[in-house]
């Protein structure tokens, strides 16, 4: 039976740190697309899973009605809704960041029971790793923002950081009220863009509390243009994570890829109930 070796230190040493931040995916995803191409494809919202996400509507509205703001307010919610599917793109990262709890009487709290460690997510594993089949990308969180920063997107077109997580059941209300004034004043298209730049933060980063788990990073961008559907994760990549069901065949040609793409490699490996980070170069060679 192989004697697994410790994962070596410099890359223990930055899987454990702040800047990093990791990425479930499919064993082939990671191997055949993302190892080979060193991109990273930004999702957008009809992809999601969150009902807060795929299922925003409009509710409110503030000012004075007249009966074209009455009109243009019938039709804001599509072009808000265009905006949020088709132009904003988002990717979704674990943490070693303890998540952020917002309680119902508003106090923002730390979750103690959170795992520190963003690749010892168990529930992660199984639902974005192909059931600890798949792989788990370290990047460096620093690095991946300054390569958004690189698109030259417009003001107010990229933000990033950590989910906050809400007891609260729905959205805030500012997340969903319209300027009926405002919107008389610009008209539909110039409202639909401004709003979602100037709330990304309602938007995109905050969750429900069912989800603290993921202690999610995230990074978004609005670009009209389409055309930012990948962001370059050459300089960022640390390393690729490999589940506890590879197996000693696929980990033997997944380290040599990970070799000759000058990334670090490692396997998760679950005994007992307790999970840790191995080196798999020599697994099933003894």
């Amino acid at each position: 039976m192989t004697e697994w070796p410790p994962i070596d230190a410099s890359f223990l040493d930055f899987v454990e740190s702040e800047d990093a931040v990791f990425h479930y995916t499919k064993k082939a995803t990671a191997r055949d697309i993302l190892l080979p191409t060193k991109k990273l494809k930004l999702s957008q919202r009809p992809g999601a899973n969150d009902p807060w996400e795929y299922n925003f509507r409009l509710l409110n509205a503030v000012g004075s009605f007249s009966p074209e703001r009455e009109r243009l307010f019938g039709e804001i919610d599509s072009h808000i809704d265009r905006v949020l599917r088709h132009e904003c793109r988002v990717i979704s990262f674990c943490s070693n960041h303890r998540p952020e709890l917002i309680l119902k009487n508003e106090d923002h709290v730390v979750d103690p029971y959170a795992l520190p460690e963003g690749w010892n997510k168990p529930r992660m594993w199984a639902q974005y790793g192909e059931d600890h089949k798949g792989a788990c990308l370290v990047l460096s969180k620093s690095v991946l923002e300054a390569a958004i920063k690189e698109l030259q997107l417009q003001e107010r077109s990229f933000a990033h950081g950590y989910v906050l997580y809400t007891q609260e059941n729905s959205m805030p209300v500012e997340s969903f009220t319209i300027d009926v004034n405002r919107l008389g004043q610009v008209g539909c298209e110039a409202y639909a863009s401004d709003f979602v730049r100037s709330r990304m933060q309602e938007i995109f980063f905050l969750k429900h509390i069912d989800y603290r788990d993921e202690a999610e990073y995230r990074l978004v961008i609005h670009d009209p243009s389409g055309t930012n559907e990948y962001v370059d994760i050459n300089r960022s990549l640390r390393g690729t994570l490999w589940g506890d069901r590879t197996t000693d065949d696929e980990l033997r040609q997944l380290h040599a890829q990970c070799t000759a793409n000058g990334v670090g490699c490692g396997y998760v490996h679950w005994d007992r109930g307790s999970s840790n980070l191995l080196h798999c170069s020599d697994r099933g060679e003894t």
